[in-house]
C-alpha cells in the first residue's frame, strides 16, 4: 500500500493538477449538457428566454474551476501543514499541496458515478433529483422534498467518498513522510477532519 501511494506521488504535480481540472470540466459539462438541459425546469427557462443567462453562468463556472481548486487546495494544505507541524513532521507546503491535489480524484470518481446513475434513471429525472443526489451519501437515506434546502449540502457532504478521501490523505502522508501510520492518521484526524466537521456545522447554522 505504501509503495503504491509513493509511486502515485512521484507523478508530475503540475500535470496532475491540469488533468484534475480537465476531468472536473468533463464531468461538469457532461452533467449540465446531458442531464440538466434536458429537464423540464430548463425547458421552462428556455420558453421564458432565460436559458441564455444560464448558459453564460455555466461558462463562468467552467472557467472558474482552476481558481476554485487553487483556493480549496491552499486552504486544506494549510490545515494539514499545521497538523504535521504540531506532530513534528517536516513536510513542505508544496508536498502537502501535491498530496491534496492527488487525493481530490476521489471526488471526481464520485461525480462520474453520479452522472452514470442519473443517466440510468432515464427521462424521469428532474433538476431537483440532480441537485439532491450524491452517491453513497446520508442525503440518499432521506426524502429531499422534506429536507430543508440549506441542509442539502451538509447531508450530501456526509458520504462514503469523504471517508475514502480521509483514508487517501493518511496514506499519502504516510508514504511521503516515512513516519508511522498512526501519526499520519492523527495528523489528518486532528487537523483536517475537525475543520471539515466545523465547516459543516457552520454552514448548517449560517445558511439556516
Amino acid at each position: 500500500m505504501k509503495s503504491f501511494f509513493s509511486e502515485l506521488y512521484e507523478n508530475n504535480g503540475k500535470l496532475v493538477f491540469v488533468l484534475l481540472c480537465f476531468f472536473t470540466l468533463f464531468a461538469l459539462v457532461l452533467k449540465k449538457q446531458m442531464l440538466e438541459l434536458d429537464t423540464a425546469a430548463f425547458e421552462v427557462l428556455e420558453s421564458e428566454g432565460k436559458l441564455g443567462a444560464i448558459k453564460i453562468l455555466n461558462s463562468l463556472q467552467y472557467f472558474s474551476i482552476p481558481i476554485f481548486y487553487l483556493i480549496k487546495f491552499t486552504g486544506i494544505t494549510f490545515v494539514l501543514w499545521v497538523g504535521a507541524f504540531m506532530f513534528g513532521y517536516k513536510l513542505f507546503f508544496n508536498q502537502i499541496f501535491k498530496i491534496v491535489v492527488l487525493s481530490e480524484f476521489v471526488f471526481v470518481i464520485a461525480e462520474l458515478i453520479k452522472i452514470g446513475w442519473i443517466l440510468v434513471q432515464g427521462n424521469d429525472v428532474t433538476l431537483f433529483d440532480i441537485q439532491a443526489f450524491y452517491p453513497l451519501s446520508y442525503m440518499q437515506l432521506l426524502d429531499y422534498q422534506d429536507t430543508p434546502n440549506h441542509m442539502w449540502y451538509v447531508y450530501k457532504s456526509i458520504n462514503v467518498f469523504e471517508l475514502v478521501y480521509w483514508f487517501v490523505l493518511v496514506q499519502f502522508i504516510y508514504a511521503v513522510s516515512n513516519k508511522s501510520l498512526r501519526i499520519s492518521t492523527l495528523i489528518v484526524f486532528t487537523s483536517f477532519v475537525p475543520v471539515f466537521l466545523a465547516w459543516l456545522w457552520y454552514f448548517s447554522v449560517v445558511a439556516a
